[in-house]
C-alpha cells in the first residue's frame, strides 16, 4: 500500500477515535439528563400506555400524545417523541421506523419496571420484592433457623417472604415506633419497636438488608456488637448488601454498585458501599470471627457475619 494511502487511513482512525472519546465526554457531561426524561416518562404515564395498546404494541409520539391531558397535540407530539428518541438510545424503550421517517415506540425487556399498575403505581418498589425471592432461590441458609430477627425490616415484607418459604421459622420484625404503628399483619411474625442502637430482640440470627451502608463504621460497630449480644453461640448474622470490588470493573453490575455508593455518599452523611475487606474489618471489630461471603443475587451480597 503507497504510504500516503496509509498515512490518510491512520489519521481517519485516529480522528474516530478521537471523535468517539468526544461523543462519551459529551454524554457524561449530559448525563443527568437521562433520568430526567425516565422521569417525565414516567409521570406522563408513556409505559402504560404503549403497555395498555396491548403485546408487540408500537405507536408514535403524536398516538401517544392523543392519550395525554394537553390541548396542543402537534407540539406536546414533537416533544414527546424527542424524549422517547433518548430513552431508546439507552434501550429502555425500542423503536422501529416506518414511512421513511416515522418513528414507532414500543417496550423494551426493562420497560416492564416502569409501568403503572391500576393503583397509579410504578412497578419499580416491587422490584425489592422480587429480589428478596431471587435471594431465597439462592441462598438457603434461613432454613436452618428457627427465629430469625430483622433488624430495620420496615413493613415486614422482607420477612414475610422468608416465613411463607419456611413456616417454621418465628420471625421478628424489628424497628422504630412510628414505623411499627403501620405495619400490616403478617403470619408468623411479630412486630417488635426499638432502637437498634440500645438492644436488639434474642433469635437464632439476625437479619440486615440495607442497614450497614446506611451508617458510617462507628455506628456499624455498635450495631454489631448488639448483634453479638442478641445472638447464642451458634447464631449468625446475615447481612445483604451491596460489596465493592478493589479495582472498578467496566460492567452494569458494576455501574450500578458505584451509583449506589455515590448516591449514599450525597444522601446519607457516613453511608457508604463496602468492600469484602472492610466488612470483614467491621465483622471483627465488633467480636465475630469473620465473614462468609455466601452468594450474590440481582447486585447484593449475601454474607454470613459468625462466632
Amino acid at each position: 500500500m503507497d504510504s500516503s494511502v496509509e498515512n490518510q487511513t491512520q489519521t481517519r482512525k485516529e480522528d474516530e477515535d478521537e471523535g468517539g472519546t468526544y461523543s462519551y465526554a459529551m454524554q457524561l457531561s449530559m448525563s443527568i439528563v437521562l433520568p430526567m426524561a425516565l422521569h417525565t416518562a414516567t409521570e406522563l404515564g408513556v409505559f402504560g400506555i404503549i403497555a395498555k395498546a396491548g403485546p408487540g404494541a408500537k405507536l408514535s409520539a403524536s398516538e401517544i400524545a392523543a392519550k395525554l391531558p394537553t390541548t396542543n397535540q402537534a407540539d406536546a407530539a414533537a416533544m414527546l417523541d424527542r424524549i422517547l428518541r433518548l430513552l431508546v438510545n439507552h434501550c429502555v424503550l425500542s423503536c422501529s421506523v416506518v414511512g421513511g421517517d416515522q418513528r414507532l415506540y414500543s417496550l423494551a425487556p426493562v420497560s416492564k419496571y416502569f409501568v403503572s399498575n391500576q393503583d397509579g403505581v410504578s412497578l419499580c418498589p416491587i422490584l425489592s420484592l422480587d429480589r428478596d425471592k431471587r435471594i431465597l432461590n439462592y441462598y438457603k441458609g434461613f432454613e436452618q433457623f428457627n427465629q430469625l430477627v430483622d433488624v430495620g425490616g420496615g413493613l415486614g415484607v422482607t420477612l414475610d417472604t422468608i416465613t411463607s418459604k419456611y413456616p417454621h421459622i418465628k420471625g421478628i420484625n424489628f424497628d422504630l415506633p412510628h414505623v411499627i404503628q403501620q405495619v400490616p399483619s403478617f403470619t408468623g411474625v411479630e412486630h417488635v419497636c426499638g432502637d437498634m442502637f440500645e438492644t436488639i430482640p434474642h433469635g437464632d440470627a439476625i437479619l440486615m438488608k440495607w442497614i450497614l451502608h446506611n451508617w458510617e463504621d462507628e455506628h456499624c460497630l455498635k450495631l454489631l456488637k448488639n448483634c453479638y449480644k442478641a445472638t447464642p453461640e451458634t447464631g449468625k448474622v446475615v447481612v445483604i448488601d451491596t460489596v465493592v470490588p478493589i479495582a472498578p470493573e467496566i460492567n452494569n453490575s458494576a455501574r450500578a454498585i458505584s451509583l449506589m455508593d455515590v448516591q449514599m455518599l450525597l444522601q446519607l452523611p457516613g453511608g457508604k458501599e463496602r468492600t469484602q475487606e472492610e466488612y470483614k474489618t467491621l465483622a471483627t471489630g465488633a467480636g465475630f470471627k469473620g465473614v462468609n461471603f455466601e452468594c450474590v443475587v440481582c447486585d447484593l451480597s449475601i454474607m454470613e457475619f459468625y462466632k
